[in-house]
This record gives C-alpha cells, sequence and structure tokens, in this order.
C-alpha cells in the first residue's frame, strides 16, 4: 500500500467530484426533459448542496454554486429574483 492510498484509506468516504457530479446529473435531466417536452426548453442550473449540519462549506471558485443547506432557500430567493433562471414554464409536468 502506498502513501496516496493509505492517505485515502485513512480519510474514509470522498466527496469526490461534486462540480462533475452535479454536471452530469443537469444534463441527465437536460436529456430526460427534452424527451418528454419536446421543443420545450427548461434551464436548469445544478448547485452542489451540502446537507451535514456541520459541514462548513467555503466553495471559492468552483464553477457550479456550491452551499450549506441553510442557506439554499435564500439562494433559491436571490437568483430568482435576479432572473438568471429564466421565465416560469406554463407546462404540466404531472404527466411526466
Amino acid at each position: 500500500m502506498g502513501w496516496q492510498s493509505l492517505f485515502l484509506w485513512l480519510a474514509g468516504d470522498s466527496l469526490g467530484n461534486p462540480s462533475r457530479e452535479a454536471a452530469g446529473e443537469a444534463d441527465t435531466l437536460r436529456r430526460y426533459l427534452a424527451k418528454k417536452l419536446p421543443g420545450v426548453e427548461i434551464p436548469i442550473q445544478p448547485v452542489i448542496v451540502f446537507g451535514n449540519t456541520t459541514a462548513e462549506v467555503e466553495a471559492g471558485d468552483s464553477p457550479i454554486p456550491a452551499l450549506h443547506f441553510k442557506k439554499l432557500k435564500d439562494w433559491l430567493a436571490r437568483t430568482g429574483k435576479s432572473g438568471s433562471l429564466g421565465p416560469k414554464p406554463a407546462i404540466n409536468l404531472s404527466s411526466c
């Protein structure tokens, strides 16, 4: 076992790459919606949300917004008011 393997083992669960995973999930959702709602463009904004109550989040230069779940409501309100999420689509998603 090399040093890197030892440190990975000692670290336990790793976060992996949350930015890559969030972007991949957003792409999966885009493809799903494109199949279910052809011709309708729905803006998708990935966000990384940490749910551990003791987590301290410092996202820095993250390409995808990352925040603690306690700040999610404020982030959504601020982002929605800025208009960056685009217009709200008038569609019925219950058939999806």
